[in-house]
């Protein structure tokens, strides 16, 4: 009997441990839910106090950051050209802005793009022939990443940004020759008229590598100083080397020559290719070799260019580097850049090193330090 009563209360007992454990795990889950909750309405409190009355707060973007626009890996042709430019207007208002300096003989703007902030003033020129796109390639890739550079203070080599487009206002016309560029790259049918395209000579080559404008002229071959017929290898329309039935017969020709009539500048950069060398020497009436000398061979040093040989103005008449100079005074080179032409640009970095790069920097930097000893020879 006592051993019956033994195990009856032992039964209770462990009854009642049960029922106790139960307890302690229900409570225990509670307090567990009601942490929960308090945590998850914590977070609610926290995310409405960054939340405005339209919904959640974005964060403001990084500061002194900016992203680049023009794609170096990619031929430009004028569409390509005004897209780029449109949208570095709103992204750097303060530092450039465009303009038109006339239309072309199929009546697309020759596009031009202020850079800098400075009274003195730069032109540079890109595209005169037609296959040597890649040299708006590098004119706009030069725009986009020297405005990065400006808005983020920074220097290339030796030169700061700022302290160049500060003083210095470079006026770039990146595509003289907007439709014969369109031909180049995407061959006659892309032509306002195909037809007259088709039926010019094509001197050598294909249509890659089309120089002319759109009526079959030569615009380096085309300005009126020692224009010269005589020299010229084509006397029709063709793909190259025609110079026109008179000087200054093309709308390119007559708006970069009315540009450069209306511009105060201080130098003048013209861009082509191929070859790797800089023309800055000629046999004409002006021209300021013993001024400009010390910025070319800088220029030599750090492009590894090589100098071009000093051209003979009667035999190579008509060319706009050798007509600025000449008529206006100025100082003025040629860099011809890359290898070959026409060049694609997926082989960018392989054409312009860093010398090439700074090259309009290095120039102007070099304006700025002699200008007062270039006014008193004008």
């Amino acid at each position: 009997m006592e051993r019956r009563r033994s195990c009856i209360k032992k039964r209770k007992v462990r009854k009642s441990v049960y029922i106790a454990r139960r307890i302690a795990a229900l409570i225990l889950f509670a307090l567990l839910i009601w942490g929960i909750s308090a945590l998850c309405g914590k977070i609610i409190s926290v995310v409405r106090e960054k939340d405005g009355p339209e919904g959640p707060v974005q964060p403001d973007p990084p500061k002194n950051t900016v992203s680049y626009v023009v794609d170096p890996y990619r031929n430009t042709d004028s569409d390509i050209i005004a897209g780029y430019i449109k949208k570095l207007e709103e992204m750097h208002p303060d530092l450039i802005s465009s303009f038109s300096i006339g239309k072309s003989a199929e009546g697309r703007d020759i596009m031009g793009v202020r850079l800098g902030r400075g009274d003195t003033e730069i032109i540079m020129t890109g595209s005169t022939h037609a296959c040597e796109y890649f040299t708006s390639d590098y004119l706009m890739y030069v725009i986009d990443r020297y405005a990065v550079g400006y808005f983020e203070d920074e220097r290339a080599g030796d030169v700061s940004y700022r302290d160049i487009l500060d003083k210095v206002t470079f006026l770039i016309i990146p595509m003289v020759n907007p439709d014969g560029v369109n031909i180049a790259l995407h061959g006659p049918d892309a032509a306002k008229d195909p037809d007259k395209i088709k039926s010019m000579t094509l001197a050598d080559g294909g249509y890659d590598e089309w120089k002319c404008n759109a009526n079959g002229v030569d615009i380096n071959r085309n300005f009126p100083y020692n224009w010269n017929p005589e020299y010229a290898s084509e006397d029709k329309p063709a793909s190259k080397y025609y110079p026109g039935p008179y000087p200054a017969s093309e709308p390119e020709t007559q708006a970069v020559m009315a540009f450069f009539e209306n511009t105060d500048y201080a130098l003048h950069i013209d861009f082509h290719i191929h070859g790797e060398v800089i023309f800055w020497k000629d046999n004409g009436e002006f021209r300021r070799q013993d001024l400009l000398e010390p910025l070319i061979e800088e220029l030599y040093k750090v492009t590894g260019y090589e100098d071009a040989g000093e051209i003979d103005v009667e035999e190579f008449g008509g060319f706009l580097e050798n007509y600025a100079c000449n008529t206006f005074h100025k100082p003025g080179f040629t860099l011809e850049l890359a290898t070959n032409v026409p060049y694609d640009a997926s082989g960018f970095d392989s054409a312009v090193n860093d010398g090439v790069y700074r090259t309009p920097l290095i120039a102007a930097k070099w304006i700025l330090e002699n200008r007062d000893r270039l006014s008193e020879t004008e």
